[in-house]
C-alpha cells in the first residue's frame, strides 16, 4: 500500500546530481575526478567532499548518469 500510494503521488523520484539541493560536484567535476590520477583523500580535499563521496563517484555507486 505505501509503496503504491508513494507511486502514485511522484513521491520516488530523489532529483540526481547537480538538481539535488545538495550538491556539491557537477557532471564536469565528476568527469574531472574520473580522470585524474590523485588519491581519493587529494581529490576530496580539492573539491570540498569527503573521500567516501570521491569513491562512490569512482565506482559508479553515486553520479552513474554521468559518462
Amino acid at each position: 500500500d505505501n509503496f503504491y500510494d508513494m507511486l502514485k503521488k511522484n513521491r520516488g523520484n530523489a532529483p540526481k546530481g547537480r538538481r539535488h539541493h545538495a550538491s556539491k560536484l557537477s557532471p564536469r567535476k565528476v568527469r574531472a575526478i574520473r580522470k585524474s590520477k590523485k588519491s581519493q583523500v587529494d581529490l576530496a580535499k580539492k573539491y570540498g567532499v569527503e573521500s567516501s563521496t570521491i569513491r562512490a563517484v569512482l565506482t559508479g555507486k553515486t553520479w552513474s548518469h554521468v559518462s
